[in-house]
């Protein structure tokens, strides 16, 4: 979040949600102790990377610039750009579900362990990483770029492997299936999603192929003929 202060709502939310989890279960200290412990070092890590970055800025004489054009101007243009047309945030979330449906649908097993007791916490850091990037993303309403959309990718990848743990554990221990059995199943569940990627990367090795090879051109005049904008 050094100079990407938009994303700062996402590891806050981490940290709300670790004090949430830390004040449902029994302490041995009193909750503002148990409380201090855990943001003490959350708030030394903010301090030391904002304020590292800002005492650079001062001493180079740019401060004054610094601070406007992360605090101020990107409040300024949300309350005076033109907002970005629907059609780009509709356009980057059908390539997102398109790209990790199969994933996507995995995650979605996982839904209901972030409120089981037995379910690992990682999870429903997992599903905040989502709703608060959803947050940052939406806030940016003068952009709504694609690779906005990449924030997305790493917690639906890793909740969707963790859906075909919690699927493969329902049936093992539902319908009594052999471990050989549910190896075979993961494997199943794994292999389906990661061929789905055969293609776009068939079509990506193709494209390199052909400007480099074919066509012999440079990484600049690649990046034209297919990224004209």
């Amino acid at each position: 979040t050094a100079f990407k202060h938009i994303l700062a709502p996402i590891p806050v939310a981490f940290a709300l949600l670790a004090a949430w989890h830390l004040l449902r279960r029994p302490r041995p200290a009193p909750a503002m102790t148990s409380l201090g412990r855990l943001w003490a070092p959350f708030a030394a890590g903010v301090i030391a990377v904002w304020g590292g970055i800002a005492l650079v800025f001062l001493f180079q004489g740019g401060f004054a610039d610094f601070f406007w054009t992360n605090f101020v101007w990107p409040i300024e243009n949300l309350a005076a750009g033109d907002p970005a047309p629907l059609s780009r945030l509709a356009e980057g979330a059908a390539v997102l579900v398109a790209s990790t449906l199969p994933w996507l649908l995995l995650a979605l097993a996982t839904v209901d362990g972030v409120f089981r007791s037995n379910e690992p916490k990682f999870t429903s850091y997992l599903w905040t990483w989502i709703i608060a990037a959803a947050a940052a993303l939406l806030l940016q309403r003068t952009s709504w770029w694609a690779y906005h959309f990449l924030l997305f990718y790493v917690p639906i990848g890793i909740l969707g492997v963790r859906g075909i743990d919690r699927i493969v554990g329902a049936l093992t221990t539902r319908a009594n299936i052999s471990p050989l059995a549910a190896m075979g199943l993961t494997a199943l569940l794994v292999t389906l999603p990661l061929a789905g990627l055969a293609r776009p990367l068939g079509e990506d090795a193709r494209t390199l192929w052909k400007a480099f090879y074919v066509k012999h051109l440079d990484a600049d005049g690649y990046r034209r003929q297919n990224f004209p904008v």
